[in-house]
C-alpha cells in the first residue's frame, strides 16, 4: 500500500527556520526514514515553539538516494541488537574508563588541581596586595614588576552595521585540536 503522505509534530524550543543550515538539515534527515518506510510522496515536519506560541510547516519530499545507506545503518544496528553487542565508537562517543590505572591518574590529577586552586586563591591575594602597595605607574622590587598600562578595548564586530550579513567565516584562522582536562564530568 502506498502512502501519500503524512505529518510529524514536533514540539521544541526553537522554530526550524531560524536554526543554522547544517542543524536544519540535520533535522530534516530524520524525515527521511519514515519517509521510506511509509513508501510515503510527502511529509508535512510541523515545528511548534510553545513559548512563542509559534510554528512552521516544511514540506518535505523524499530523496531516496538516501535510503540506501540507511538500510546499510539499519542492518548494523539490527546485528548489534542481536549479538547484544555495542556498535563501533565514533569520534563524537566517550568512552568511560574503569581501569586502576586512570583512576591513580585522575585521582592525582584531581589532588593537585585542588591545591593548584588554593595556590592561585593565595596567588591572588599576593597580587592585590602588591597592586595596592603601587602608586607609580611602573614600580618594581625584589624581582617583581607592577606595571599599569593602557590596553586598548576589542572590537565587537557582531555589533558593526556594515558587517551584518557578512559571511566572516573566510576570514578566520585554521583550526586544531586541543586538549582539555577538566574534573567533575
Amino acid at each position: 500500500m502506498l502512502t501519500t503522505g503524512f505529518t510529524i509534530f514536533l514540539g521544541v524550543g526553537l522554530i526550524l527556520a531560524k536554526l543554522p543550515r547544517r542543524m536544519m538539515l540535520r533535522v530534516l534527515k530524520h524525515v527521511e526514514h519514515p519517509l521510506m518506510v511509509a513508501k510515503a510522496s510527502l511529509a508535512h515536519l510541523y515545528v511548534f515553539d510553545g513559548q512563542r506560541e509559534e510554528g512552521i510547516l516544511i514540506e518535505v519530499l523524499p530523496d531516496p538516494a538516501r535510503w540506501e545507506r540507511i538500510h546499510q545503518a539499519w542492518d548494523v544496528f539490527m546485528g548489534c541488537l542481536e549479538t547484544d553487542t555495542p556498535s563501533e565508537l565514533t569520534e563524537r562517543d566517550r568512552v568511560t574508563r574503569k581501569d586502576e590505572e586512570w583512576r591513580l591518574a585522575a585521582e592525582a590529577f584531581q589532588a593537585l588541581k585542588l591545591r593548584i586552586e588554593a595556590l592561585v586563591t593565595q596567588l591572588d591575594g599576593a597580587k592585590e596586595k602588591l597592586v595596592g602597595l603601587a602608586s607609580h605607574p611602573s614600580e618594581s622590587g625584589f624581582g617583581v614588576s607592577v606595571t599599569r598600562f593602557w590596553k586598548q578595548g576589542s572590537i565587537d564586530y557582531k555589533r558593526v552595521p556594515a558587517l551584518q550579513g557578512v559571511a566572516l567565516e573566510q576570514f578566520r584562522g585554521g583550526g586544531r585540536f586541543e586538549t582539555r582536562v577538566s574534573v567533575g564530568r
